[in-house]
């Protein structure tokens, strides 16, 4: 594929529009177009058809605009990228992307701005929540511009601008800085008034100008005025598409395993090899025969006498460096833990000058005003106290907090003792062992989508476990919709090629009805038997009667169960499951192997799975068309409820509404039913019985109604993907878990979902309050792990074996008793890993600049970050991130790097002290030999180099 190509490009051809099958191909072609200095631009995958409404499809409206605006204004060598789906249509020309401009204190007409943004396809909405919409308030007007990441919020003195500033579209506040113009960019097009009204006459009632406009636009066939080429053949598509690109003769698409091992086989061969910057090389060693290119770009391709490859990986969703709420990040005045000084309060970072060289520092107040002076790389030694009581800060100079830790051992050890005493019966039970059979590959082949690199993570690590002999026990946590039911039915598939039986618990009678279809249509090609058991499906005699490897999928009604040869279960949303009913689970686990799923687990979970009760895997890559569930917290009112309903059926889409009171759920559809007339409304909950349920829930799945009414009882049974709005009342009397399931309803596929959590304001507890904005700051995908933890700093530590335990908790904070306990665990286990001291005392000018990153509290965060990288590849992704979030990192900001390389380096060869004294450097081993480099000078850069390139040969 780019092979073809780049041997088309190398051949000194070109061409000003590049057709191909689908989005994911595009980009892989961009990276072609980069290898050869040309500048491309791909377009959306843009599949709507004609008279389709277009509101489903507004996002791939606002990349068109956007990508050909940047195109149209480009004056270096460039290449338009299309999917073939999306240059069959007719798009804008430079002239229909004019965009408005504005200027400060520029004289302008508001009545005709406002005229202007609706020709241009923004919406007036009450209160702006995504790009594309605008609100008047009167002074002041508020855009989400779509070629801005921010809104923006322009203040006028009467017809004047006095004031043009981006804000937080989260917390409302404006940006310091003022913006002298702005460029608003159009939807498509920006049209005149008279076509705008004429359009919007002539909707329906609940479409828009926005539902219609571009098909009813005069628009222009990029093909009448760009050279084009093809990957494929789309004769198919239209006879115009007639130009295809030639399969390559010399280069040839590769896959190669990139180490040391490659780089000696093929020294004889020239080698092109990409990075997106400096630390990937470090990782390997290679002759002259490798060319090294800082590039971004994935280019796999080779010859008879050549490889061009890149040391990238394809990137799955990821959310920008953004300080959250868990247990590892520390805001002013948080207490903290020191493993030697015990209980402190952080109180900011410091840069201290020290020998004519700066470095930064963690300040800690310990009790009478006394303060420690913590190296940033040697954060390791803390951890942020968690428990639910505030501590006393513990005295400098004194050995109280050293005497506490030495008596709490004891309890520790006996504690880990029955940690140990409970995993050694479990390596004793003899579990049936699960090979992979020889059907797996063709049944994960099976799907049109590949596993994320966490989903296949998992999958290897339960089939290492299933293959032992003693019986696994590992939970998986992802978030809502990234898959854990596809990684449960590939361990489920061997379990039963294997001929053993698979057990299948869910909470509840639909999430169980849900679960059966989707494994019925999975496993429909492999003669598996498939079985349901619950209240409404009594199904227990045929399972009985059949002598058949099977699944069998039920609620709690599977306890009751009687059956042998089980081999595995499944048990999905752990934490709705009753504390009587695990323990039944745990005796019926016994013998078997057990794999529990769950997207927050609640703290006992999580703690177990921290302390090594469970083993643990955790999925934190989206599918890559999803879109994160955009929440917010509102008080109620009744025009917001107007206009998140209105804003939902404008789109033809379906919103759930969740009133979690049985007694007054007519009363509310009542309500509902006078503010729309016409609205079609579903009630839904635990007293409406089985058999209606599912019948009304396919009538709804079948469009037949706009609301479902319900009560939590949708958290974990429904996934709709065109219901793609929430609201949420009394949202403060949801655990957090709770709230997270319900938003997981929506934005299930790659449409924009809403999440709306309504409070009164009067009676909410300021716990209430912090897990509410918690969910409204960790909307975006992945975020259930995090969330979790979040829940356990709010409810405390909670138990691993009993309720002695939480005075442990509270004496020494959740992470340095899990850091404690684990160690005893090690004790006796025999499982000692000896961890090794490392000093860096190189003095060289090394921190991460303020100018860079002014934030503090990000900055800590950063910190933390970078002395938790445990190998090159880890850095190298965070220097990554850390250049696309904030900026190419400056000198001192670069060193602060090469120092935590040379600390991951020095940790592998066994090195306990690097320091030096100008430009003399000293390295120190574990058995006390030591040696001596000189560098070219005692220049930072000089330094740090010499250092590398040392321990870099050693390896």
């Amino acid at each position: 594929m780019q092979a073809d190509l780049f041997e088309y490009l190398n051949s000194k051809k070109s061409c000003e529009l590049f057709i191909c099958e689908d989005l994911n191909k595009a980009y892989n072609y961009s990276y072609v177009f980069e290898y050869f200095n040309i500048k491309s631009f791909v377009l959306p995958d843009f599949r709507a058809e004609e008279n389709d409404d277009l509101r489903s499809f507004l996002d791939e409206l606002i990349s068109f605009s956007n990508r050909l605006y940047d195109f149209y204004n480009c004056k270096e060598k460039k290449v338009l990228i299309s999917p073939v789906a999306s240059i069959l249509h007719k798009l804008p020309n430079e002239q229909n992307l004019k965009p408005i401009k504005l200027e400060f204190a520029q004289s302008v007409n508001k009545e005709e701005l406002f005229k202007m943004l609706k020709c241009s396809a923004y919406s007036l909405v009450d209160s702006v929540s995504t790009k594309a919409e605008f609100c008047i308030k009167n002074e002041k007007i508020d855009i989400f511009c779509i070629n801005y990441e921010n809104p923006i919020r322009i203040v006028f003195f009467d017809n004047e601008i006095e004031s043009i500033k981006f804000y937080d579209i989260n917390t409302g506040l404006s940006f310091k800085d003022e913006l002298l113009e702005i460029d608003i960019l159009p939807i498509i097009s920006r049209v005149e008034y008279d076509f705008f009204e004429q359009i919007n006459n002539e909707c329906s009632e609940l479409d828009e100008y926005l539902s219609v406009f571009f098909w009813k636009l005069k628009l222009n066939d990029l093909l009448d005025y760009y050279s084009h080429l093809c990957s494929s053949n789309f004769l198919d598509f239209s006879n115009r598409l007639n130009n295809i690109l030639s399969p390559a003769k010399k280069y040839k698409d590769c896959k190669v395993l990139i180490n040391n091992d490659f780089f000696k086989i093929n020294s004889q061969k020239n080698i092109t090899l990409l990075a997106s910057n400096e630390n990937k090389f470090l990782e390997f060693s290679f002759g002259e025969n490798v060319k090294k290119v800082i590039s971004p770009a994935i280019i796999n391709i080779s010859s008879n006498d050549e490889y061009i490859i890149s040391l990238n990986k394809k990137e799955y969703k990821q959310r920008k460096i953004k300080a959250s709420l868990n247990i590892n990040e520390l805001n002013k005045n948080d207490f903290i833990v020191h493993e030697k000084y015990g209980i402190g309060k952080f109180i900011g970072l410091e840069l201290i000058k020290i020998q004519n060289t700066q470095q930064e520092f963690i300040k800690i107040l310990y009790a009478n005003d006394d303060k420690l002076l913590l190296p940033a790389n040697s954060l390791h030694l803390i951890d942020k106290y968690v428990a639910s009581s505030i501590p006393v800060l513990d005295k400098l100079g004194k050995n109280t907090f050293v005497k506490l830790k030495e008596k709490l051992k004891t309890k520790l050890f006996a504690i880990a003792n029955s940690i140990c005493e409970l995993a050694a019966k479990r390596a004793l039970i003899k579990a049936k062992s699960i090979s992979i059979p020889l059907e797996y590959e063709i049944f994960k082949n099976a799907v049109d989508f590949s596993l994320t690199p966490d989903q296949q993570k998992a999958i290897n690590d339960i089939f290492c476990d299933m293959q032992k002999s003693y019986p696994m026990d590992r939970l998986l946590s992802a978030d809502v919709g990234f898959g854990k039911t596809e990684v449960a039915m590939h361990a489920i598939f061997a379990c039963v090629k294997n001929n053993y039986n698979a057990l299948f618990f869910a909470p509840t009678t639909l999430l169980c009805a849900q679960h059966y279809n989707t494994l019925k249509e999975r496993f429909k090609d492999y003669d598996i038997d498939i079985f349901r058991l619950d209240r409404y499906s009594n199904t227990k005699s045929k399972i009985l009667a059949s002598k058949k490897a099977k699944i069998i999928i039920g609620t709690h009604s599977l306890l009751s169960l009687e059956l042998e040869n089980v081999a595995l279960i499944v048990v999905d949303e752990e934490h709705k499951f009753g504390v009587k009913h695990k323990e039944k689970l745990k005796q019926l686990c016994l013998y078997a192997h057990q794999l529990s799923m769950s997207a927050t687990p609640i703290p006992r979970t999580l703690n177990q799975a921290l302390s090594t009760l469970k083993s643990y895997s955790c999925i934190l890559t989206p599918p890559l068309e999803r879109l994160d569930v955009r929440s917010f917290v509102k008080i109620y009112d009744d025009a917001l409820i107007k206009e998140i309903i209105a804003r939902e059926l404008r789109r033809k889409g379906q919103i759930f509404y969740i009133h979690n009171h049985i007694a007054s759920i007519e009363y509310k559809k009542r309500y509902l039913q006078d503010l729309f007339p016409k609205l079609k409304i579903l009630v839904l909950h635990s007293k409406v019985d089985n058999n209606t349920a599912q019948e009304q829930m396919l009538a709804f799945m079948n469009k037949e109604y706009d609301l479902l009414l319900s009560t939590s009882i949708v958290e974990s049974g429904i996934d709709l993907q065109n219901a793609n709005t929430i609201i949420i009342e009394n949202a403060n009397r949801f655990g957090i878990a709770d709230l997270h399931q319900l938003r997981g309803r929506v934005g299930r596929s790659n449409i924009q979902g809403f999440c709306y959590y309504l409070i009164d304001n009067d009676e909410i507890s300021e716990d209430a309050k912090k897990r509410l904005l918690s969910l409204e700051s960790n909307s975006y995908l992945g975020s259930g792990h995090m969330l979790a933890q979040m829940d356990l700093e709010l409810r405390g530590g909670g138990n691993l074996l009993g309720a002695e335990q939480s005075g442990h908790i509270e004496q020494l904070g959740y992470a340095l008793y899990i850091k404690m306990l684990e160690e005893q665990i090690n004790l006796l286990s025999k499982n000692e890993s000896k961890k090794q001291d490392f000093e860096q005392k190189l003095l060289v000018n090394a921190y991460i600049s303020d100018e860079l990153v002014s934030n503090e509290k990000i900055r800590l965060n950063l910190y933390r970050r970078l002395n938790e990288c445990k190998n090159m590849s880890e850095l190298s992704n965070f220097v990554d991130e850390f250049s696309d979030s904030f900026s190419k990192p400056d000198e001192v900001s670069n060193n602060y790097f090469k120092l935590i390389a040379i600390k991951i380096k020095a940790l592998e060869q066994n090195i306990i002290e690097i320091s030096n004294f100008d430009s003399n450097i000293r390295i120190l081993y574990a058995d006390k030999k030591s040696l001596v480099l000189k560098a070219n000078s005692k220049n930072d850069s000089d330094i740090l180099n010499c250092v590398l390139e040392f321990l870099n040969k050693k390896n």
